[in-house]
């Protein structure tokens, strides 16, 4: 839409809240034609005796509101049609109907996919595809399961419900997530006292982050920083959390793109493996 539709629109609004009963009614013929299209697929999900029955709930919402509303008003409109639809749908589904609460299932999904990668998306650098793919699948049918099992105590606005219920199984996927991933040994490892308590065991670590960080001085300037910060974290017996690093390089080159960091990283990721591989004694350790 140009600058010049959208005003017109926003000139239609303002004489409708005036009390000019032409223009409230090209408003809302226009606000028809246009819900009808831009709104096919959603409206489509429902059944066709139902579908003009919800564009002219939406209307009349629209009307009762038309105050409030300062500009923008076919997307406004928009909104509210897209509020009844998910509302009608609960509605249905709560009665027991079948095709409502696929359809249910199938937009949630949709809708809460997105959030659930991005929140994820620091934390699954290690993993391979597939098993990344598999953690956002079970963690997304775990929001699921738990939405429908609720179902009967949900009154209103599904996305906004199945949103905070999708939020609190991330948080508890990252502490656990967390937990799993810190390393096996005591915080502030008194490294003099282990060896005479336990030589070759501190020998044996200390050799191998020996050999890491001669890894590491082949690696690109990117890379030696990043694997540099990570060294800093395990040689004081912790492990950084996810996006620490990020936020330390970011807080010192803040032209540091994510997208950029994430795209690199995975590179140093593959070089330090490809380089491990070629290093028995560190084959087995994961970085």
């Amino acid at each position: 839409m140009d600058s010049r539709e959208a005003s017109g629109r926003n000139e239609l609004l303002r004489r409708s809240k005036e009390g000019d009963q032409s223009a409230r009614a090209e408003l809302e013929r226009n606000l028809l034609e246009e819900l009808c299209l831009r709104a096919q697929t959603r409206l489509s999900s429902l059944p066709n005796q139902m579908q003009e029955a919800v564009l002219q709930e939406a209307l009349a919402d629209f009307r009762d509101k038309l105050e409030q509303i300062e500009s923008s008003p076919y997307k406004r409109a928009l909104e509210i049609l897209v509020d009844i639809i998910w509302n009608r749908l609960l509605i249905m589904a709560k009665d027991g109907d079948q095709i409502a609460q696929t359809e249910l299932d199938r937009r949630l999904r949709e809708h809460l996919l997105p959030l659930i990668e991005r929140s994820l998306r620091g934390y699954l650098t290690d993993y391979h595809d597939q098993e990344r793919k598999k953690v956002l699948e079970d963690l997304l049918q775990d929001v699921m399961i738990t939405f429908f099992d609720m179902l009967p105590k949900v009154t209103s606005n599904p996305p906004v419900v199945a949103k905070v219920i999708a939020w609190n199984k991330i948080k508890e996927w990252r502490r656990k997530h967390q937990r799993n991933r810190e390393i096996r040994m005591p915080k502030n490892r008194d490294f003099a006292a282990d060896a005479i308590t336990n030589p070759t065991q501190n020998i044996e670590y200390t050799e191998t982050l020996n050999g890491i960080m001669q890894l590491v001085s082949t690696l690109s300037e990117f890379c030696q920083k990043v694997y540099g910060l990570w060294l800093q974290f395990l040689t004081k017996g912790i492990e950084p959390k996810r996006g620490e690093i990020w936020e330390i390089l970011h807080s010192a080159d803040p032209t540091l793109n994510r997208d950029k960091y994430d795209v690199w990283l995975k590179r140093c990721r593959d070089k330090m493996n490809a380089l491990r591989k070629s290093n028995p004694g560190l084959s087995g350790l994961r970085i």
